[in-house]
């Protein structure tokens, strides 16, 4: 006969305060409910303990709950306890077993989370384990998390770092999900450098791990790589565990691979340890090396275009003025009332006097006052040679466009008021550069110039005997003989009534005396020095500036070198002129009215002064000098290359169209830069036929 025995009691051992309510039985379940209010003595931990008293008077065993009082249950790193503190890369299969400890009791959670190994300094995530895997265990004291990560992750050379995601586990509580732990989120709580088996770029290869091969950054990784891994759980687990290692015998995983992404906007380009990223035409890398952004095309020499130029994304077009109308290569705007005649050192324009009636022969002159037009009884006619009357000159890989302007000055009555405008009308002659050897321009070594706010002025550029530079050579002296790769020394100065410094914007070297032949090298650029042997001591307050450099030859060549510099003046105490700029690197031109008031008040117009010949004689021992002093390529042969320009832009037909075109126009500084002129006053642009 079976006896059954009712619960008569639950005996409690519980903190001061603590109310209980009698015995109850609720279909077979007997209970005793408890509401406790803790004092503030009572903070910290409490433990309640309970047995159950039968009829028979026998008894279960005495359960105990410790209760945190005021206490948070959240487990947090210690960070000084992660081990190890810099992870050694090797070679060959396996895993590097890493660990943490808590302050808190510590516990696996319901939900995946994730340990990552990432990369510095973007964070991106190169591996990652989660928390639920065989590849994560805790400690025997339920403190400590241990986790392990392959070799191969730590194989490439870089700076990491690892993270612990929020509630990668939790702690204990009543329920089976704890509070979860916060993890670690910064990049500096755990972080290392890694000497890796393989340089930045390369990995271990499975499955033997002992090869190191490139990362194709512009490669989607494989949806079963693990980059960086799921759970892990499907790698086999072997039987047995070496002593220390929790993961010692865990398989190392056969479809390994590490992955940085690329980010490219467009295109992506791998190569060995890196990538480059590329943008579609009209487009351009941003900074950062990985956007893409918008080419201004008009931002550069006006695109190519003769009056407007208007940029949209990705491109460009031209527009013309009212009154005249596109060429065939949607460039330039054509008329047929003007011409301009190109010769080997001359341009030539002629304006028909019936379209032009308007215009009285006196007041028509180019860019210098003393350069006049004449006329017949059809046409005003005006020329100027390539390096005279102010002429500029742009430059472009393989062709050279020299332009200047007409230019119909306002009559001014009383020196107060005017009834007319400022005409000024740009036109050009394009050159082949590599068929243009020779211009036979004559070197011109001084240069007397004039200019408001700066009074009288005086340039001089001279090479010197020795490095003292006492003893300029004189024109008796030239052509200088000179040895292969010795040093020579050049100066530039101004002399001025005013307090002025002098600064050479660019100094290059060609064959001959044209600034403009062809091929050239560059030896300061923007004020920065390009050749290696260059010995310049730039001072932004300097009125006479000396450089020296080792001599060089053109390739192929034992003929002249001649060097030129673009020189220009400075007040010596304006804080903001070109001047006290020195070097600028990586200037980009921006086509801004207010920079370009701005810079025509910081420096005078630049002026190209030319010295030489310089006659490079081998040394006896030249075998050494052969090899470090050669310069360029072998200039361009054939027939000199002339094109007839066909088109001269027209303000106007009328009075009245000339005000049409002019309004809203701030009249043109002769100081700006020649690539700066052409893109904001290029009212109308010669065109070139290839040859």
């Amino acid at each position: 006969m079976i006896t059954f025995h009712s619960i008569v009691e639950i005996v409690t051992s519980s903190p001061v305060g603590m109310q209980l309510t009698p015995l109850s039985n609720h279909a077979g379940i007997y209970q005793r409910n408890v509401t406790w209010y803790p004092s503030q003595q009572q903070i910290g931990k409490q433990v309640f303990c309970f047995k159950a008293l039968d009829s028979a008077r026998l008894e279960t065993e005495m359960r105990c709950v410790t209760i945190l009082v005021g206490l948070s249950n959240t487990p947090r790193v210690i960070i000084g306890s992660r081990s190890p503190r810099n992870p050694i890369s090797t070679r060959g299969p396996g895993f590097v077993q890493l660990s943490i400890k808590f302050d808190r009791v510590i516990k696996k959670p319901r939900t995946s989370s994730y340990i990552r190994l990432v990369l510095l300094p973007g964070g991106h995530t190169m591996y990652k384990v989660d928390t639920l895997s065989q590849y994560v265990k805790i400690g025997t004291n339920d403190t400590m998390l241990y986790f392990g990560m392959p070799k191969a992750a730590f194989s490439m050379s870089g700076s990491y770092a690892i993270l612990i995601d929020k509630g990668a586990v939790v702690g204990q509580g009543c329920s089976y999900a704890g509070p979860p732990t916060p993890g670690i989120e910064s990049l500096s709580d755990w972080q290392f450098v890694v000497n890796g088996v393989c340089p930045f770029g390369y990995y271990l290869d499975p499955p033997s791990f002992t090869s190191c091969v490139d990362i194709n950054e512009c490669e989607t990784p494989s949806s079963s790589a693990i980059n960086p891994t799921p759970a892990s759980s499907y790698v086999p687990v072997s039987a047995t565990v070496s002593a220390g290692n929790f993961f010692s015998a865990l398989a190392s995983p056969f479809d390994f691979e590490l992955h940085i992404p690329a980010d490219c906007d467009h295109a992506c380009i791998n190569k060995p340890g890196s990538y480059i990223c590329s943008c579609p035409s009209g487009y351009e890398l941003d900074s950062d090396g990985k956007s893409c952004i918008d080419t201004d095309e008009c931002s550069s020499r006006n695109g190519g275009c003769s009056h407007h130029c208007f940029n949209i994304p990705g491109s460009f077009y031209c527009g013309c003025p009212e009154g005249i109308v596109m060429s065939s290569n949607n460039l330039t705007c054509d008329d047929p009332s003007a011409s301009v005649i190109c010769t080997r050192n001359n341009m030539t324009v002629t304006l028909e006097k019936e379209t032009y009636h308007f215009f009285n022969v006196s007041e028509l002159r180019l860019r210098y006052v003393s350069c006049r037009a004449i006329e017949n009884s059809t046409h005003f006619i005006i020329s100027t040679s390539l390096n005279d009357c102010g002429t500029f000159v742009n430059e472009t890989e393989h062709v050279l466009i020299f332009w200047n302007e007409v230019q119909a000055d306002a009559l001014v009555i009383d020196n107060v008021i005017t009834r007319t405008h400022d005409v000024k009308l740009p036109f050009s002659c394009r050159y082949s550069r590599k068929s243009l050897l020779s211009l036979g321009f004559t070197p011109q070594s001084i240069y007397f110039g004039q200019e408001a706010g700066y009074g009288n002025f005086t340039f001089k550029m001279d090479f010197y005997d020795s490095s003292s530079f006492s003893t300029p050579y004189t024109e008796k002296d030239y052509p200088l003989d000179m040895p292969l790769n010795d040093y020579v020394y050049l100066g530039y100065s101004v002399e001025s009534s005013a307090d002025l410094a002098i600064m050479a914007l660019n100094c290059k070297a060609t064959k001959d005396g044209s600034f403009y032949s062809w091929p050239q090298y560059t030896i300061i650029q923007n004020g920065c020095a390009r050749d290696t042997t260059l010995e310049y001591s730039y001072h932004p307050t300097g009125s006479f500036q000396q450089l020296r450099i080792r001599t060089f030859r053109f390739f192929d060549s034992y003929d002249t070198v001649f060097i030129h510099c673009e020189l220009f003046a400075c007040h010596r105490n304006s804080s903001n002129s070109r001047c006290s700029k020195g070097c600028l690197r990586n200037q980009r031109k921006k086509r801004d009215v207010t920079r370009d008031n701005r810079e025509r008040e910081e420096s005078t117009a630049k002026v190209t002064l030319t010295r030489g010949p310089l006659l490079i004689k081998e040394k006896e021992d030249s075998g050494h000098g052969q090899q470090t002093a050669l310069i360029g390529g072998v200039a361009g042969v054939g027939v000199f290359g002339l094109l007839a320009v066909i088109a001269l832009a027209v303000l106007c037909v009328k009075f009245r169209m000339a005000k049409r075109f002019m309004h809203g126009k701030e009249p043109v500084d002769l100081n700006a830069t020649q690539n700066e002129h052409m893109g904001k006053t290029n009212l109308g642009v010669s065109e070139l036929d290839s040859f």
